[in-house]
Order: C-alpha cells, then structure tokens, then sequence
C-alpha cells in the first residue's frame, strides 16, 4: 500500500473468514461513506450513491454551489452563523431566503434560519423555482428524502401525497 499513490478507495471480501475490509488512500483524499441497513453494509465514495439507495434524491450541485463533503459544509455553515447579524424578534409566518451558494448569500440565509430556529414547526414546506425547464403548476418530489452532504434530509412523503390532491 505505501507505493499506491492518487484518490481511491477498494473493499477485499474474504467470504471464507468472513471479513470485509475497507481501504481507502493515505491522505484520505477520497472519502468513505458508510451506512449500515438491515443487516447490510453500503459503503460507497460519494454520499449521493448512498442517497440513492435509500430513496433520497441525490444533491444536484453538491461541492459546486456549497462544499461536498460534511465537514467542509458544517464548517462554512459555522462560519455563515458566526458572520450574521442577529435576526430580528417575532413569530415566523413564512421564510424567504436566497439560495444562490453559501459564498453569495449564506450570511443572509443564517440569519435567517437563526430566526426560524426560535419557533416548533409540524410541517415546513421548502419551495423552489425550476432550474431547468419551465412549466405551469407545481412538482413535488417523489423520493424519501433529499441528499445532502450533512446525510439525508427526509420529506413527509404522507404530506406531499396530501398535497397533491388538494
């Protein structure tokens, strides 16, 4: 292992001992996620594979328009809480936020959040424009969650499903 240079990551099942072992590089440039299911070991280089499988919706721009990986998000997630300016006081009806990449607009979505975080909410209903082709009326996601680098953020499939015939 000392001469394999570069990102990867292997598994070795060695079904006559009965073990597995995970391998990854060194320097831990390539992760490796783990979720164990029902008896069942997944393990995978990106935490969208492991999304997938579990019916979540995989992060479209992940390590694009946000950092990829869960520590990387948790610590510009820090550092937008720690830049913002108190939120004001007051019971949240609706929240209009940005979402145009922790870099332009994080700060202001802290504050924000920060404000919705006083409040106990049964339901909270995230909408959102299309990207990427237009059309009339709404779509609600059919998956269980949606990805994220922090794990899956689940929906409430029972909600969206009531929602959808109203």
């Amino acid at each position: 292992l000392d001469r394999m240079e570069g990102m990867w990551a292997f598994a070795i099942a060695d079904q006559r001992a009965g073990t597995l072992t995970l391998c990854r590089d060194r320097f831990g440039e390539k992760p490796l996620y783990l979720w164990p299911k029902d008896g069942t070991l997944y393990f995978a280089s990106e935490v969208k594979a492991l999304a997938a499988l579990a019916g979540a919706r995989p992060a479209a721009v992940a390590g694009t328009w946000y950092p990829g990986t869960e520590v990387a998000l948790r610590e510009a997630v820090v550092s937008c809480l720690a830049t913002t300016t108190p939120p004001p006081g007051g019971d949240i009806v609706g929240l209009l936020t940005p979402h145009a990449g922790l870099m332009y607009s994080g700060s202001v979505a802290a504050c924000a959040y920060q404000a919705a975080a006083r409040g106990a909410y049964d339901v909270v209903v995230l909408v959102g424009p299309s990207h990427h082709v237009g059309f009339d009326g709404v779509a609600i996601a059919d998956n269980t969650a949606f990805g994220t680098p922090l794990g899956p953020a689940p929906i409430a499939t029972d909600i969206a499903a009531r929602l959808l015939d109203t």
